[in-house]
């Protein structure tokens, strides 16, 4: 196995073709075949080495049909734009969760919030406390008086006997 750096390949071309390695001169060939300013180099590189000759001609037999270069484009745009649909619709996903969890944990809160309140009501009024201290001290509202049952019990005056 070879690794081929293509940055590299401006370097090998301003050797003499002589001098250069076969991995080098595939290097040329991945890198400028296809470009005519290296036209002269390329060809002296395909008389010397074969292989790179045989790998020029299937080049240009896959390059000639237009037909299926667009239709290879066209598959990979649509490999492309589906990759990016699926990241965008796992993100979106995600912050619609996020949000949701939010929600729920918010609501879920304030329920036990409210259980919480009406469950310590309960053991003042058990414990003797006064339905208007409990109201006051804990700043109950109607709907939650009501909902525990608690009447605020009337002030009674005193009435004196009428003579």
């Amino acid at each position: 196995m070879a690794f081929v750096e293509l940055r590299k390949a401006a370097d090998f071309a301003k050797k003499p073709v002589n001098e250069l390695t076969p991995l080098e001169m595939w290097t040329l060939f991945f890198g400028y075949a296809n470009r005519p300013e290296y036209g002269k180099v390329m060809d002296v590189i395909f008389r010397k080495k074969k292989e790179l000759d045989m790998a020029r001609t299937l080049l240009k037999s896959i390059s000639k049909d237009e037909r299926e270069r667009a239709h290879f484009r066209s598959r990979r745009m649509f490999q492309t734009d589906m990759e990016h649909n699926l990241i965008t619709a796992k993100q979106t996903g995600i912050t619609i969760g996020e949000k949701r969890g939010i929600t729920i944990g918010e609501k879920r809160a304030m329920e036990r919030y409210k259980e919480e309140r009406e469950e310590s009501a309960r053991t003042l009024i058990s414990n003797g406390v006064p339905v208007e201290v409990i109201v006051k001290s804990m700043k109950l509202t109607p709907d939650e008086t009501k909902s525990l049952g608690l009447q605020p019990e009337k002030k009674r005056t005193k009435k004196t006997p009428r003579s």
